[in-house]
């Protein structure tokens, strides 16, 4: 869901590509590895962040819902 809705939305222009197509068009189309990587290491560091949240609410509730 985020690399097909949501990010490309936030860094796009008014008609974005899904970020693997773009990744990939960066990497091969346009030859610019170093922009591929950078955009494949902040999708992935953005996943790593909403994960940890999610991991962190649902356990932070799990607690408070064995102690009430």
């Amino acid at each position: 869901m985020i690399g097909s809705f949501t990010i490309p939305f936030l860094i796009g222009p008014n008609a974005p590509q899904m970020m693997g197509v773009a990744i990939q068009a960066y990497f091969s189309n346009y030859n610019q590895p170093q922009a591929a990587v950078a955009m494949a290491v902040m999708l992935f560091a953005i996943a790593a962040v909403a994960g940890a949240i999610y991991v962190w609410a649902t356990s932070r509730s799990n607690k408070q819902a064995v102690t009430v």
